[in-house]
Parts: structure tokens; C-alpha cells; sequence
């Protein structure tokens, strides 16, 4: 059953990182950034628009990383257990 909740959740990011406003949102983010010419994240995930954070980059405006925020989230909770 668990299996069936992640492709749901998946097929949804992928309707949304693929929408047209979302990717203006990421050009605009991207101009945003210190280096808007840069290729890669800190830890080597290429900054593209199916690798950016849905939530952060909706709300805040801001790029962060998908790949590195879901590690750093699985560290937190794998501390909290």
C-alpha cells in the first residue's frame, strides 16, 4: 500500500515540476541565485526544474535541492527514532 501512495505523490510532482508556471517560477529563481550560471547543488544534483523543491520554490521563491532536502529529512527522522 505504501508503494501505491509514492507513485501517486510521484506522478503528481512530475504534473507539477512539468507545468509551465513552475518553470517560469524556477528561471526566476535561478536569476535569483548568486551565480544563476552555475550547473550543480553543493553535493552535485544538476539544478534543473524536476530537482527543485516544490514547497520552498511555491512559497519562499527560492531553488533548493529535492534530492538533498529528501536525505537531509531522512537523517532528521532517522535521529528522531
Amino acid at each position: 500500500m505504501k508503494k501505491q501512495a509514492s507513485k501517486k505523490w510521484q506522478a503528481r510532482r512530475a504534473k507539477i515540476v512539468a507545468s509551465a508556471a513552475f518553470i517560469k517560477l524556477f528561471e526566476k529563481a535561478k536569476q535569483a541565485m548568486r551565480d544563476p550560471h552555475r550547473k550543480t547543488c553543493v553535493h552535485g544534483h544538476p539544478i534543473k526544474p524536476a530537482n527543485a523543491h516544490v514547497g520552498d520554490l511555491r512559497r519562499t521563491k527560492r531553488y533548493s535541492c529535492d534530492p538533498c532536502w529528501r536525505k537531509q529529512q531522512a537523517k532528521y527522522l532517522a535521529a528522531q527514532a
